[in-house]
């Protein structure tokens, strides 16, 4: 039975061949059939020129609309799918697509909703994860991916907002929220433009990771630019500390055997969380180690902080200093 017409991908496609030969035969027959039909009704014309060229044109032109006909109702499916394919393109998740005719195009239809309905599921999971807890989920379905943990190059950028405490004791929960995901929201999109990947969000503090210390920087200068837009005409400013970190990180699955994330820990978080703590709003402080690796044209100030919890003092490169609210110079945050 696996072969039958119509019960398999092989059957299918024999059934579709078919059926299209049997309507181009059915073509010629019919034109046959109305060449004869014009010679039988018409028989004085068949002395001289036109009598000779009048039932084959006939039977020929009959061909043609008949062929047209038949390619219009078998192809036409196709510039259906392609507009669908065109409208998934621009992020429509809700296209779907219903085909008429044999159970072939009727297939091919359902097929490509399933396709999309999958496309839709998988991007709304990764709206709620990471984009390394993603990539390693769909990666283990394979057998390519490894959950263990490994030694790797990181680029870590820390935000936290300044004045949030004494914003939220005074405004309606609500408020609170709305106000913190326009803000993630801004730090969102850049984080992305410069292909960081937000590890978390911790409370009011963003935690995202990217390949080296330059993208990372650019992303968190556009951040400053775009929140010195989002504070114009607020009566309550609402600023970022930013702190941007390079070392090595371990990078692997954490959690319990039914519960996983994808994350990095290390010295190199803890190091750009506290150069975060510590820097003032709307300011970047930049490690030593990450300005050493990233390129450039803004000059930092070159400084030594002592951050909590360490003996040695860490050399910070100081940028933004012109976002910081009423031009304040950029020294210990508050959060």
């Amino acid at each position: 039975m696996k072969f039958l017409p119509g019960t398999s991908e092989t059957g299918r496609r024999a059934t579709f061949a078919l059926v299209h030969w049997v309507w181009v035969l059915a073509g010629f027959v019919l034109a046959g059939a109305v060449a004869a039909g014009v010679d039988f009704f018409f028989p004085g014309f068949r002395e001289g020129f036109p009598g000779r060229v009048l039932a084959p044109g006939a039977g020929v032109l009959f061909f043609v609309c008949w062929s047209g006909v038949v390619s219009f109702l078998h192809f036409h499916p196709v510039g259906r799918i392609a507009r669908a394919i065109e409208q998934v393109i621009q992020g429509d998740y809700a296209t779907k697509v219903r085909l008429g005719g044999s159970r072939q195009w009727e297939h091919l239809g359902n097929r490509f909703n399933q396709m999309v309905r999958i496309f839709r599921k998988k991007i709304a999971v990764e709206k709620y994860v990471s984009r390394s807890t993603a990539q390693m989920v769909e990666s283990l379905k394979t057998g390519e991916f490894s959950t263990a943990p490994h030694r790797q190059e990181v680029s870590i950028f820390f935000s936290d907002i300044r004045g949030f405490t004494r914003y939220a004791e005074q405004s309606d929960s609500f408020d609170v929220v709305t106000t913190v995901n326009e803000i993630f929201n801004i730090q969102v999109d850049q984080i992305q433009r410069f292909d960081g990947d937000i590890d978390k969000f911790v409370g009011d503090a963003v935690m995202a990771v990217f390949p080296n210390p330059g993208q990372a920087f650019r992303a968190a200068w556009e951040i400053q630019k775009r929140m010195g837009v989002f504070n114009s005409g607020r009566e309550e400013v609402l600023s970022l500390g930013i702190g941007l970190h390079h070392g090595t990180g371990v990078v692997g699955a954490v959690g319990g055997r039914d519960s996983l994330d994808w994350t990095v820990m290390g010295d190199v978080v803890n190091t750009a969380s506290r150069l975060s703590a510590s820097c003032p709003g709307g300011c970047i402080f930049v490690s030593g180690e990450a300005h050493g690796k990233m390129r450039t044209r803004r000059t930092g100030r070159a400084t030594t902080l002592h951050l909590k919890g360490r003996r040695n003092s860490q050399e910070v490169f100081v940028f933004g200093e012109e976002f910081c609210p009423g031009g304040e110079s950029c020294a210990k945050g508050e959060s």
